[in-house]
């Protein structure tokens, strides 16, 4: 089950590179969608560090 769980988290870090990706193609909204991404990829590796927090 271990292996899934980091499939999801690469999956989750590969969108958030996507949506930093498109932000190109939201004009006038490109900050709000760049952010977005770099909170999804923060997300894949701050969801780990709080699962194993002791």
């Amino acid at each position: 089950m271990r292996h899934v769980f980091a499939y999801a988290m690469l999956a989750l870090f590969a969108l958030g590179l996507f949506v930093m990706g498109i932000s190109a193609n939201f004009p006038g909204y490109e900050a709000y969608v760049f952010v977005s991404g770099i909170l999804l990829s923060t997300l894949a590796f701050l969801i780990p560090i709080q699962l194993v927090k002791d």
